[in-house]
């Protein structure tokens, strides 16, 4: 029995809760942690979060 791809839950970003088709991390579509882009490059120190809404 296979499970079509529309009744599947969506996965979401642990950090952010934006849909995602795969973990950014490890490119798993049912990874048990998913984050997005941006959130990982927060956690690899690569980037960091705007400190304020205005940008500045």
């Amino acid at each position: 029995m296979s499970t079509r791809a529309e009744d599947r839950p969506v996965p979401r970003c642990v950090g952010c809760g934006r849909e995602l088709e795969v973990c950014s991390c490890c490119e798993e579509p049912g990874c048990g942690n998913p984050l997005c882009y941006p959130d990982l490059a927060v956690l690899a120190r690569q980037s960091m979060r705007q400190p304020h809404l205005h940008g500045g």
